[in-house]
């Protein structure tokens, strides 16, 4: 096949393709994309505060959920690492 039939039949598909976009986001094909519309602007998401309640249900959840994984694959609950208690020197 011919080096320049293998291009003109890619850049007619990538024309259908942008035309079916366009039709699609709602701009017209007339216009071009890159220019027509301005960037979107990056607004800042604010957290969301959850309450001391709302924490606590979500880690007593979360306590269920890895009691049942640690139950039903038997592995043994981790340990609290022990605290080190400072030795009065003599």
């Amino acid at each position: 096949m011919d080096m320049s039939l293998v291009v003109d039949a890619i850049d007619a598909e990538l024309e259908r393709l942008r035309e079916a976009r366009a039709l699609l986001s709602g701009i017209r094909a007339e216009q071009p994309t890159t220019e027509s519309v301005a960037p979107a602007q990056r607004t800042r998401r604010r957290r969301r505060k959850l309450s001391a309640e709302a924490r606590r249900r979500i880690a007593e959840a979360q306590k269920k959920r890895w009691a049942a994984v640690w139950a039903t694959e038997g592995i043994p609950k981790p340990k609290a690492p022990k605290r080190a208690t400072k030795r009065a020197s003599a």
